[in-house]
């Protein structure tokens, strides 16, 4: 008699484990996703590594060369110098043609194409 509670008591204890190896904290499904989301992380730690290379490689131009600074003044901020002129080109809005023969049409567009308008903006 004895051996039979001792074999029902092991059952019932492997059963316990069992359930609590297919359902619990530390179940398959949740060591599978945990290894997808370190997969993931990784990925993403990989593009922000190579983001604050390029960051430090910037800082690093920034820090050597004054010309570098100048030059994102110069298109990141749109800066000029004192007395300096700046021309834009500024492109013309589409016109509707008068009527013409398609050959004359041709030759317009292809003529104003070539004299843009220029707008000149002088620093103080």
């Amino acid at each position: 008699m004895r051996f039979y509670v001792v074999c029902i008591f092991m059952v019932m204890l492997v059963t316990l484990w069992q359930a609590d190896l297919w359902t619990g904290q530390k179940s398959m499904q949740s060591v599978s996703a945990l290894r997808k989301d370190v997969v993931e992380q990784e990925a993403k730690n990989a593009a922000l590594s190579t983001r604050n290379a390029r960051l430090y490689k910037e800082i690093k131009r920034l820090k050597q060369n004054d010309d570098v600074i100048e030059e994102k003044a110069r298109t990141d901020l749109g800066m000029i110098k004192a007395g300096e002129k700046y021309y834009q080109v500024a492109k013309r809005q589409a016109q509707s043609l008068p009527v013409m023969q398609e050959e004359d049409a041709e030759v317009h567009a292809y003529t104003e194409n070539l004299t843009p308008q220029l707008e000149v903006l002088e620093s103080e």
